[in-house]
């Protein structure tokens, strides 16, 4: 293969496709439920208009109408026809809506109608440049890949791959092989783990995705195969799968349940049209049988530590509960642009590597006071920044963040006079991002730990509660849908209608939380960074999740319902300070914050390689030098926390 046709090629992956869809429809007459805007951007992917006999059109005044020049008529038509001469191709993204009226008039999903809209994704979405330049990428790996010696003092380390990360034009498999490749070239003792299962793909994106992430994969890896050694690559295929455990299968239901969360937030393709319960219900059955195959690869094969992708949900949330039920380290990160978020034990959103760092390596840093003197610093300078975020777009909001620090900008308004004191202060998270995702609470769910608490401040304690929306809510794009309280869990507030002991502030709304926070009695957190503010501003932060600083100096951990209203009221009514030390948990506050808001380790090597964010690197010796490889390294392979190299990258590239 010479090096023009050693690429993939996105006409041939759409012939493929359209191939399929032929098939499907046999000797079939076509009626198009939809005239869609989008009709000639389907056809470019498949080409079937000289197939379809007419449209069909929910909206009546344009029944008679000519469309492309076949006639729009109306959907009662579909009942009378002959069934065995036509076939039904929504053209819309409503399709769980339309399937609900063409199953009552007696059609069959997949049988005799098809869902063409979602195809679209194809064209609009999808990158193949970055696998190319990849592609020829890896001829550039040396032939001695093949006989480097393995490091007698290496764990057992798996680096999982899975084509499906596809999603909306990116792809994870440069990353996830290039850092295979590099660990395998110092000597570690690393196998890629090339997961060949099926996952949401078909559900989310388009019917067919799986086959174009499988065919895309088996490109990369017959190119690999010829790299290394066959006995380096281990496949997980949908073979010898394990009866799950009741335990096991309430896992997979959790990490549906907040992957659809995820879904329905990030707006992803199809996701967007069909309700939450359905959608929950796949994935939790995806998940189960996908782990019962991974349980079986996992019984035949030891590892020390695996490497996943992102956060905790769809398939690295089964692959990191998969490796903590075996007592496997699980290593992932999320990152792109020039950074990187990365934790040596656990999901790269959840911070876990802090506190391992703070309670063992702490104590042998040396400039312990220069840090604090930082951390203080960056705490004033994050306190007095006032920038107008509100006028900005997302896109400019993520370049100032990046030019100034996190530390600089802040979404907080010019200090007023306020107008009422609260007793207690709630912000929340975007609560689908990475960060909140799986979370564990001593509630069911975050409507329920709202209510029980508004219910129980204002009404047996009578006390006064403010509920901020996180304000970057606000920046969000477009295609996002928005969470807000007010949208998610409207119930909750609806029975405060007028009431004037809880305030709840929207995400586009201007205050000064500093200054409320600074006159509260309380903060309750779910993952939220403000926690660690309110902790150096000397206030109760009352923790009922597992967040990563729940077990700091400054944070008061409640470990059932019962122990959370005790402190709770205690807070409010006693007036107690409830850690006790209030110089300890000022210190431990601002490690937490300095660290947290120094946890980006700076690299072209991300995982995230598509049209905006393209794969960086020509050659593998390039790679090899590569700003923050050496630190991804020794975070995946050694486990070394990540903060830790952080702090040592800035002062090397004098940032500090």
């Amino acid at each position: 293969m010479d090096f023009q046709t050693e690429r993939v090629r996105l006409n041939e992956l759409i012939n493929s496709l359209e191939t399929f869809l032929l098939g499907k429809f046999g000797d079939k007459k076509l009626i198009c439920y939809g005239a869609s805007s989008l009709w000639t951007d389907i056809n470019r992917i498949v080409a079937i208009d000289d197939l379809v006999e007419f449209f069909v059109d929910g909206d009546s005044s344009r029944w008679g109408d000519e469309y492309y020049g076949l006639e729009i008529k109306s959907p009662e038509v579909l009942r009378d026809i002959d069934k065995s001469e036509y076939s039904v191709v929504v053209l819309a993204g409503a399709f769980e809506e339309i399937s609900g009226i063409l199953d009552e008039m007696g059609w069959e999903k997949n049988v005799n109608f098809f869902n063409i809209y979602q195809y679209i994704h194809i064209d609009r979405e999808m990158s193949y440049g970055p696998i190319n330049k990849f592609l020829r990428f890896l001829r550039t790996v040396p032939p001695e890949m093949m006989n480097v010696p393995v490091r007698e003092d290496s764990e057992r380390i798996g680096i999982v791959l899975n084509a499906e990360g596809l999603n909306f034009g990116t792809t994870y498999m440069p990353y996830e092989i290039s850092l295979f490749l590099i660990l395998k070239w110092r000597g570690y003792n690393v196998k890629l783990i090339v997961d060949r299962l099926h996952w949401d793909g078909d559900i989310e994106l388009y019917e067919g995705h799986c086959a174009v992430s499988d065919y895309l994969r088996d490109v990369v890896i017959g190119k690999l195969e010829k790299l290394v050694l066959e006995s380096d690559i281990l496949y997980i295929d949908p073979v010898g799968d394990i009866m799950l455990s009741l335990e096991d299968e309430q896992e997979c239901e959790r990490i549906a349940e907040y992957s659809v969360r995820w879904s329905k937030w990030y707006n992803d393709w199809n996701s967007r049209f069909r309700s939450g319960n359905l959608l929950q219900n796949d994935f939790a059955e995806i998940f189960k049988r996908n782990l019962s195959y991974i349980n079986a690869f996992f019984e035949k094969n030891h590892f020390d530590t695996i490497n996943a992708m992102t956060a905790l949900h769809k398939i690295a949330g089964v692959y990191y509960y998969a490796g903590k039920k075996r007592n496997m380290r699980v290593s992932s990160q999320d990152g792109m642009r020039g950074s990187t978020l990365i934790c040596a034990n656990g999901p790269a959103s959840y911070g876990e590597d802090i506190p391992r760092f703070l309670e063992k390596m702490w104590g042998e840093i040396v400039n312990k006071d220069v840090i604090m003197d930082r951390a203080e610093q960056m705490w004033e300078t994050r306190r007095g920044a006032s920038s107008k975020i509100s006028d900005m777009s997302f896109g400019e909001y993520i370049k100032l963040r990046k030019e100034k620090g996190y530390e600089n900008i802040s979404f907080q308004a010019p200090e007023t006079e306020l107008n009422r004191i609260y007793d207690v202060i709630i912000p929340m998270n975007l609560i689908n991002d990475g960060a909140a995702l799986g979370i564990v609470t001593i509630f069911d769910d975050i409507g329920q730990w709202l209510e029980q608490t508004l219910d129980y401040v204002i009404y047996k304690l009578k006390a006064t509660v403010l509920i901020r929306e996180h304000p970057s809510m606000m920046l969000l794009p477009s295609y996002m849908a928005k969470s807000e309280l007010h949208t998610s869990y409207p119930e909750v507030l609806k029975q405060y209608k007028g009431n004037k002991s809880l305030r709840y502030v929207k995400s586009d709304e201007q205050i000064n939380l500093y200054q409320y926070i600074d006159k509260c009695k309380v903060l309750i957190p779910w993952t939220s960074t403000v926690g660690m503010e309110a902790g150096i501003m000397g206030k109760n932060v009352l923790i009922h999740t597992n967040v990563y600083y729940e077990n700091a100096a400054f944070a008061c951990r409640a470990h059932t319902r019962e122990e959370y209203f005790e402190k709770l009221e205690k807070c409010i009514t006693g007036g107690e300070f409830l850690v006790g030390d209030k110089q300890r948990a000022y210190e431990d506050a601002l490690r937490y914050f300095y660290f947290t808001m120094n946890r980006r380790l700076k690299t072209d090597f991300t995982i995230v390689s598509s049209f905006d964010s393209p794969w960086k690197f020509d050659n593998f010796e390039e790679l090899l030098e590569a700003e923050g490889v050496n630190e991804v390294v020794q975070i995946v392979a050694e486990n070394v926390p990540s903060v830790y190299l952080i702090e040592k990258q800035r002062k090397r590239l004098g940032e500090l």
